[in-house]
């Protein structure tokens, strides 16, 4: 029992071992892996963020190339110079077709000029209105006019071409002298943009918008499928209003959750693009598979721990009946007998069966020399043991003495220790040894010592009746 309890640890510490060394292991991997996600989904946003951001600033440049153009042109800083000599002679003619030729040979969907001394509002149609400060409509104009860049783009309603949503760069004519004489642009609608960021979305598994970052405000209220206003943006993101509606000076990004999310400023154009990937799907894959090799662990560990148990259990065994085993016959001691008995009782208490119980003693046994003694007893061990087999063991308790079990009853067990007397005397004469046994039923509901007393009675009877006697009790 103190070799089985001694041995129990060694199990418990390889169980800590092994567990331990997958821990670290499924550790290791699981942070490589989420540490490889969380790259990979900033290389993903950031490269898409520079990708759009290019892509609509090569689409934008253009317009803001062509806008700049015409705010230099000689010819409309002339036309507005002498607006109303143009209109009171030839009317609005030359500059609706100067507007016709812009429009049709970049294709845009409206090329425009507004004069800020009449407020006339021309495209390529024509004049289309006369701005009003108090015109809702019209504050994209004096909100410009107010501000001090050269230049912006926004996205608003087009009044000229049926109210379409249109991407618009205003650029501001200013004379030699540093007088602004109007605003000249183009506008495109939005869709183009659209489609390219509905085409980039689609390809990098991100959603993107667009926000008014400090450009003149305008009627458009920013509810497009990619352009938002801030607190709407804030809404669906999570990310604070205030930063996203502020030019940044640099990229903001930053980890909500599973979700990571990059803005950054487009200062040409005013805007604040908006772009967040949702790693979820990739989380919850790391995390199941994270599981699944801890559930292998244990199971593993679990397996390790049962087959070391029943391999110690057995070594303890084989060493417990190693250190029991009569060194000069190879039979098992009194302890391992006992341990014998006490496991086939309780085999047979469950079925209520019985087995016999034999107590032999070799008889001449100690006038003989000791080397006489050793052969005699080997010789003994050996018939005993052959001749009992499968039907039950012995073992040798001390001196000449031994102790059987078998399973027969009490006439048969008889009858086997007198045909051993017979093998005895026929093939070991020179010896001249016989056994008396004593036979006793064993029964569960009988302690061990009243069985050997018994046993040790029938002996008794068995020598009194002479040499080689067997006697049942």
């Amino acid at each position: 029992m103190r070799k089985s309890f001694r041995l129990f640890w060694p199990v418990i510490y390889l169980a800590v071992f092994i567990t331990a060394g997958f821990m670290i292991i499924m550790y290791s991997n699981t942070s490589y892996s989420r540490q490889q996600m969380r790259t990979n989904a900033e290389d993903v946003v950031t490269l898409t963020a520079d990708v759009l951001n290019s892509d609509i600033q090569s689409y934008v440049n253009e317009s803001i190339t062509v806008s700049k153009s015409m705010a230099s042109s000689s010819f409309l800083i002339d036309w507005l110079h002498n607006e109303e000599k143009h209109l009171s002679t030839d009317g609005d003619t030359e500059l609706v077709q100067y507007l016709q030729s812009v429009q049709k040979e970049w294709n845009y969907d409206i090329a425009f000029l507004v004069s800020a001394k009449t407020k006339n509002y021309y495209y390529q149609g024509g004049l289309s209105k006369v701005l009003r400060s108090d015109n809702p409509f019209d504050s994209w104009y004096y909100n410009f006019v107010r501000a001090s860049s050269l230049y912006n783009c926004q996205v608003d309603h087009s009044e000229a071409t049926g109210n379409k949503i249109t991407l618009f760069v205003n650029y501001r004519i200013i004379d030699n002298r540093g007088n602004m004489l109007g605003v000249i642009g183009v506008g495109t609608t939005i869709s183009n943009i659209q489609r390219l960021i509905a085409q980039m979305e689609k390809e990098q598994n991100v959603e993107i918008y667009v926000v008014n970052a400090g450009n003149a405000d305008n009627t458009f209220t920013w509810d497009t499928a990619y352009f938002k206003t801030a607190d709407r943006i804030a809404e669906i993101t999570g990310i604070e209003e205030k930063i996203i509606g502020s030019p940044a000076k640099k990229p903001y990004s930053a980890w909500n959750g599973s979700l990571y999310q990059v803005i950054i400023n487009d200062s040409r154009m005013k805007w604040n693009i908006i772009i967040s990937k949702d790693c979820s799907v990739e989380i919850a894959e790391i995390n199941e598979h994270m599981t699944s090799s801890l559930f292998m662990n244990l199971l593993i560990t679990l397996g390790c721990i049962v087959v070391c148990t029943l391999l110690i259990r057995s070594m303890s065994h084989q060493i417990h009946k190693s250190e029991n085993i009569d060194s000069l016959t190879g039979l098992p001691n009194r302890t391992l007998f006992e341990e014998d008995y006490q496991e086939m009782l309780r085999a047979h208490g469950s079925s209520n069966s019985s087995f016999v119980v034999i107590e032999a003693d070799l008889q001449k046994f100690t006038i003989q020399s000791e080397r006489v003694r050793d052969t005699a007893l080997n010789i003994i061990a050996r018939v005993l043991q052959e001749q009992a087999g499968k039907q039950g063991t012995f073992a040798r308790m001390d001196s000449g003495r031994f102790m059987g079990i078998i399973y027969m009853d009490t006439h048969n067990t008889c009858a086997l220790m007198d045909h051993i007397n017979d093998v005895l005397q026929k093939e070991y004469t020179s010896f001249d040894i016989s056994v008396c046994s004593g036979v006793t039923i064993a029964l569960p509901f009988i302690p061990y010592a009243e069985t050997l007393k018994a046993a040790e009675e029938a002996l008794y009877r068995a020598k009194k009746d002479g040499e080689g006697s067997s006697e049942a009790l």
